[in-house]
């Protein structure tokens, strides 16, 4: 509740056709309308639904709890939750860099005039064999449960060929653990090339700014000749061996400008999955202003490139795939940053690390040869000890928008995620100025906010990992654990990959002894990790086992519980509740409580509405489902006069009932993906009801 002196957490910005309210600390936000604005003010004052209804006549205060419902689920009000949630010692793990940036030589075969590394200067420079062997074991040695990847860079790392076969080769012992992958300019790709990295298989990504024109403006051979027939070349072998890439290209003023002839490039070549990456004023470029772009430049060749995206997806059977609008469509429409360079902290030492070719380790491969963010020598030392001992790596970690001049007051600062912090390093100031990247943020969020409110389906378009349907709720039936067909954390995650489950999908957890599975911590701390929202329905009758409390204190988000309303239970079930409750407030963890109820005018006396106003929070809620012993409506009308404060909704897959109590309380979503522990495979024509009865 925000009293009368209280500045509210809710930002309002115009939008072309709507009202945008957003909560610049937890990246919320919804489009609304003048009316909407007035409730959603008196909402944050503390004011209850029936009193609004009462002011504003005609509005329902079924309406008005859906607004705060609304209000809630995307956090512009009454969260306080953060994504670094407390996490007893039962899931605190530390986590190390699972990418390296390996500097396979700073030889080149071309002279790019903006080259971050200056590449080519000195020809002779490879790192041994001996030097990426070591990288590889200290990375598998400090992720024993996650896989790897070494990335084998430069200059042009073909030029050391024989260290990528080797790496390749020496990587085998460890299985899939290693991925091993490359940026080359393709201009030195052949046969015997490109069937080596099919067959391995190498990942590849391929820089390349363009046509003829563009390419050999800015990607010049080391003698100042044109460099596109060589790399097209390249291009062609990697396409008739089948070798999947990417390509890469550096948004110059010239590029940005010219964006339409860049794609219609890459498009006539069957180029579909491409990213541009504005032009960082260091290296070899720095005194060259005419190749720097605005912000203003960036969005708008960015404007057309998602016009190209949504023409192109909508109608073509090849989906283009670009990294940036890819990633901002995640941030907005599913609350998800992926991409570690766009994260503030950002990956750097925390999950990825530069590899000079002399085993010198940086910060990011950004920083590479930078003495201020050298962190030691992977030769000389164990990357963990080096990670602990510096005090850049501690410096960078601790980097936060809310400390940054520019970012602080800024409504976007956790919809954009951030600046590379090398760009923000060389031409930012560390946040204290605003950059090129920050306004074009400023742009294209609040332009995608608009397309996305004209088409629904502009997410979809923008990112492969967005469902074209509405999210589920998918509830995974498990079991104790302890038997050898069980289900595992192994086994959790190949269901939900199996049944496609998404980031911003909720994922319910529930059966039988299903908390005395030794890896339910892990499943929920993997749901964690993906962004999912997690809810566990609980046993009452094993209400004080430890393991619920491990749960709460791994920050599960959401904890269901039905209690045994029968007579002579109900009350030793809400005992039960009440310590879990107590133990939560006592810690002060974030999980919320949900008490699941019947719509019984018998079970609603003073006793139970007592309990509830006592130890429920305003973050815990109260679900109903129906029984169906009476009149549903009349129940529902009794409750509501109660004025429980906190959040009421039903569970109901009735069609009458939706239809005809709508006006009084939020309805939650009734049908549930429901995927069963003994065949694992998934339905969707059960009700949560069935799943509350079973």
């Amino acid at each position: 509740m925000m009293m009368n002196n209280e500045k509210s957490s809710i930002q309002w910005l115009s939008l072309k056709n709507r009202l945008m309210a957003i909560n610049p600390q937890t990246g919320g936000w919804l489009l609304l309308d003048d009316l909407c604005k007035e409730i959603v003010h008196e909402i944050e004052l503390g004011m209850s639904s029936e009193s609004i209804s009462e002011q504003c006549g005609g509005i329902s205060v079924g309406e008005i709890d859906r607004l705060r419902f609304l209000l809630k689920s995307h956090h512009l009000i009454g969260s306080n939750k953060t994504e670094n949630a407390a996490c007893g010692s039962s899931c605190a793990k530390r986590e190390y860099p699972t990418l390296a940036v390996i500097k396979a030589t700073l030889a080149c075969n071309l002279k790019c005039v903006y080259c971050y590394a200056n590449a080519g200067v000195n020809q002779s420079s490879r790192m041994p064999f001996e030097t990426a062997r070591r990288i590889v074991d200290e990375y598998v040695r400090l992720n024993p449960n996650k896989s790897v990847t070494m990335l084998m860079h430069g200059g042009e790392p073909l030029l050391n060929f024989g260290l990528i076969k080797e790496v390749v080769e020496y990587s085998k012992k460890y299985g899939k653990k290693v991925v091993v992958s490359i940026q080359t300019n393709a201009a030195l790709v052949n046969d015997e090339i490109a069937e080596y990295l099919k067959e391995n298989p190498v990942e590849v990504g391929v820089s390349v700014d363009g046509p003829a024109l563009f390419q050999n403006s800015t990607r010049p051979l080391q003698n100042g000749k044109g460099s596109f027939d060589q790399v097209l070349r390249g291009i062609r072998c990697l396409q008739k061996h089948k070798v999947p890439f990417g390509v890469l290209c550096v948004m110059t003023s010239n590029v940005a400008n010219n964006i339409d002839e860049i794609l219609d490039f890459y498009l006539s070549n069957d180029i579909y999955c491409f990213s541009f990456i504005p032009l960082m004023k260091f290296g070899r470029g720095l005194n060259d202003s005419s190749l720097y772009v605005t912000g203003e430049q960036i969005f708008k060749a960015y404007k057309r490139i998602f016009e190209r995206i949504i023409e192109n997806n909508a109608h073509n059977e090849k989906k283009i795939n670009e990294r940036v609008l890819s990633n901002m469509a995640l941030s907005l429409f599913a609350n998800e940053n992926p991409f570690m360079c766009t994260q503030t902290p950002c990956g750097a030492g925390r999950r990825i690390l530069g590899f000079s070719n002399n085993g010198d380790v940086f910060l990011c491969d950004d920083f590479i040869d930078d003495p201020d963010f050298k962190i030691g020598n992977v030769n000389e030392s164990p990357i963990d000890e080096l990670l602990a001992q510096s005090g850049v790596v501690a410096r960078s970690l601790s980097r936060s928008k809310d400390n940054f001049k520019r970012c602080k007051n800024c409504a976007w600062k956790v919809l954009c995620g951030g600046v590379c912090h090398a760009v923000d390093y060389y031409t930012g100031k560390e946040g204290e100025i605003e950059n090129e990247i920050c306004v074009f943020n400023k742009l294209m969020l609040p332009f995608l906010i608009e397309a996305f409110d004209e088409n629904p389906e502009i997410p979809h378009l923008l990112s492969e990992d967005i469902s074209a349907m509405d999210a589920r709720n998918v509830c995974v039936a498990l079991d104790d654990g302890k038997t050898d067909d069980s289900i595992d954390a192994d086994t959790f995650v190949r269901i939900l990959k199996l049944h496609d489950v998404r980031h911003y999908e909720k994922v319910i957890l529930s059966g039988k002894n299903f908390a005395q599975n030794q890896d339910s911590l892990k499943m929920i701390q993997l749901l964690k990790s993906r962004k999912h929202h997690q809810i566990v329905l609980l046993e009452n009758s094993k209400l004080d086992c430890s393991e619920y409390k491990d749960m709460m204190d791994c920050g599960v988000d959401e904890i269901w519980v039905r209690p045994d309303v029968d007579a002579g239970l109900f009350e030793g079930c809400l005992n039960r509740v009440n310590r879990l409750i107590q133990y939560r407030n006592d810690k002060r963890l974030d999980t919320s409580v949900a008490l699941v109820l019947p719509i019984n005018d018998e079970l609603w006396n003073s006793n139970v509405v007592g309990w509830i106003r006592e130890n429920l929070s305003p973050e815990d809620k109260v679900l109903l489902y129906e029984d169906f012993s009476g009149s549903t409506r009349a129940v529902l009308e009794q409750i509501r006069d109660l004025k429980l404060n906190v959040s009421v909704s039903v569970i109901s897959s009735s069609v009458e009932t939706r239809e005809s109590c709508s006006d009084l309380f939020v309805f939650e979503k009734t049908n549930l993906f429901f995927i069963d522990k003994d065949t694992l495979k998934g339905r969707d024509d059960i009700g949560i009801e069935k799943i509350l009865a079973s």
